[in-house]
């Protein structure tokens, strides 16, 4: 294979009803000068990786014997690739066909590190947050890394997305056997980035599960995210105290969102999970959180029915 200028990796696992509408929307990108990893995690029916690779010299396959985790993938993901600049796409997902172009034209004029741009939510086929702005916003990896604790749409902190130099990986790896790995990685990767633009054209289309927006439930998986927020707290108090209370609201934030799943029986089953959510949510204090959060907070405390109904209508997208 050629030389590459972005090695995109796509993780693989129970997926494959999902996998021809990403690998298409990648292969057939405006900017072609490409590597796909395929990383089949441990996946029942994985083999399917082989056509693309059969089919385009551009894809190769690796394989996990077991499933291993997306963080385990998005770490071989980053020690298989062979580009200067790296890529996530979720195979559940699928990408605009400039998304690769864009970001990459973007960070060679800027000479940016990370790239990232607005997202589409889809439930059910439909998009849910359409618009045409197309604005492009630079800063530096410090007001990247504060505006991501502030949940900013402008510096999230998920994996996807984005158009990072291979480079910033160097000495960072996703946590492995734990979930919420972005939560946990991303910060770090603002840290070390000099340059950061955002692009608001929506070039990258998210799958939501629609069953899983009114009936997800709680799972102590969603525990790790806590894990990554003390993390987080950790790291500002040693690096960036003036950052601290932006890591405090980050951790708030968190934990509305897992407590946005808890009902009256998953309470019976994990009660000592709850009364730690809840716990933070009452004595866990941020100057930064944004009065949408703010009204979430008062709600979960006085009136939880009308947090779990204002929160299912999607005030928590932010």
């Amino acid at each position: 294979m050629a030389s590459s200028e972005i090695s995109v990796i796509v993780p693989v696992y129970k997926s494959e009803q999902h996998l021809d509408k990403c690998m298409q929307s990648i292969l057939h990108s405006t900017f072609s000068n490409i590597e796909v990893i395929l990383i089949d995690d441990g996946s029942p029916n994985g083999a399917v990786c082989d056509g693309y690779a059969a089919n385009d010299n551009r894809v190769r396959v690796v394989r996990h014997g077991t499933n291993k985790g997306l963080s385990a993938v998005r770490n071989e993901g980053v020690r298989q690739a062979k580009s200067p600049y790296i890529s996530f796409v979720d195979s559940d997902d699928w990408i605009m066909p400039s998304m690769l172009d864009d970001m990459y034209q973007l960070s060679i004029k800027h000479s940016a590190d990370i790239v990232s741009c607005g997202v589409t939510e889809y439930i059910g086929g439909k998009p849910q947050n359409a618009h045409e702005f197309a604005d492009t916003i630079a800063m530096d990896g410090k007001e990247a890394l504060r505006l991501s604790l502030l949940s900013n749409s402008t510096a999230s902190h998920t994996s996807w997305g984005k158009l990072y130099k291979r480079e910033l990986f160097k000495g960072v790896t996703y946590p492995e056997r734990r979930f919420h790995e972005d939560a946990a990685t991303t910060y770090l990767l603002y840290q070390k980035a000099k340059k950061v633009i955002h692009t608001k054209k929506q070039l990258y289309c998210y799958t939501i599960n629609n069953e899983g927006i009114a009936n997800s439930g709680f799972k102590p998986a969603s525990m790790d995210k806590l894990v990554a927020a003390d993390e987080i707290i950790n790291f500002a108090k040693k690096h960036c105290p003036e950052f601290l209370d932006y890591a405090f609201c980050f951790k708030m934030v968190s934990a509305l969102r897992i407590a946005a799943d808890f009902n009256a029986e998953i309470i019976q089953r994990y009660p000592n999970q709850y009364q730690e959510v809840r716990a933070i949510l009452h004595s866990t204090k941020s100057k930064s959180l944004s009065s949408r959060h703010k009204l979430l907070l008062i709600l979960f405390k006085y009136c939880k029915p009308a947090f779990h109904y204002i929160w299912k209508r999607r005030l928590s997208s932010v």
